[in-house]
């Protein structure tokens, strides 16, 4: 489950997730672009400062990053993007791990570039 706060309802808008990794497999990111989340259409989203992260959330426990991005078309939010920084191959593989579950609930497919 993928959520804005840790205590907010899970995001409804599937992301498109880019995946880096160095050559030697210690360190890598995860890029998360979402076109229109439904958290931007809460009104009051920047006054209250409710949008403070990324939670990637499975049995497991929680993955989190604040690194956010969001892009502005005609004054308007119009995507966001959170990037999770891999910093061992265990985090990597734990992400990894968190991605096949939730690609799997969410209908996602891996596709190399």
């Amino acid at each position: 489950m993928v959520r804005w706060r840790e205590d907010s309802t899970p995001e409804s808008v599937i992301p498109d997730v880019s995946l880096t990794r160095s050559r030697d497999g210690s360190t890598g990111t995860a890029t998360f672009r979402f076109e229109d989340p439904s958290i931007l259409s809460v009104h009051d989203v920047w006054d209250n400062g409710l949008i403070t992260g990324l939670w990637l959330h499975d049995e497991e426990g929680t993955l989190v990053t604040q690194d956010l991005d969001v892009i502005f078309k005609n004054g308007r939010p119009c995507e966001m993007t959170a990037i999770v920084v891999l910093k061992s191959a265990s985090e990597w593989e734990r992400f990894m791990r968190f991605m096949a579950r939730y690609a799997e609930a969410s209908g996602l497919e891996f596709s190399a570039r």
